[in-house]
């Protein structure tokens, strides 16, 4: 059984939820700004700001992994800095790019499947999964959620996937 979760709040509340704070200051800062609008019953959001809202935030995430990466080489590389604390900056580094590269993996899969305009974030035993369309079939989530839970290795109960539609 295929279990959804369609948020019927802002989109800020729909991405915030389950990341890890500092992502969600970090990856998402436009979110705290863009005007949001219910459209319907189901869940679905339309920002009424201009631009493109999944190039927008991927363009962020981006940019915000990026930072984080050099901050944690730097942190890792700097011999002033204690043995522990230079490991521990080295697992982040590795944890930080294994996630960013499985999100964008499984943004490229869906959009492989029909899916133009997506974006996963991925967080400890948990997925979010928002996706560019005014409304998902039974079978849109169904195929979404089996490839996100058999790629994501999360069970499709830890899986939330809302529809937004610019």
């Amino acid at each position: 059984m295929i279990w959804i979760n369609i948020r019927k709040r802002n989109i800020m509340t729909v991405v915030g939820i389950g990341v890890v704070a500092v992502l969600t200051l970090l990856v998402l800062p436009s979110l705290r700004s863009l005007p949001v609008t219910r459209v319907g019953e189901q869940g679905v959001f339309k920002p009424s700001g201009e631009g493109n809202f999944f190039a927008d935030a991927r363009m962020n995430r981006e940019k915000t992994v990026s930072r984080q990466i050099e901050e944690l080489k730097k942190l890792a590389a700097d011999q002033s800095q204690d043995k522990a604390v230079r490991s521990q900056a080295t697992s982040e580094f590795m944890a930080l790019t294994e996630r960013y590269r499985k999100q964008v993996e499984l943004e490229t899969q869906l959009r492989g499947r029909g899916y133009e305009e997506t974006l996963v974030f991925l967080n400890p035993g948990r997925v979010e999964v928002l996706v560019g369309r005014k409304t998902l079939t039974k079978e849109d989530v169904a195929r979404i959620g089996e490839l996100i839970s058999k790629n994501a290795g999360v069970p499709l109960t830890s899986i939330t996937i809302s529809s937004i539609q610019e």
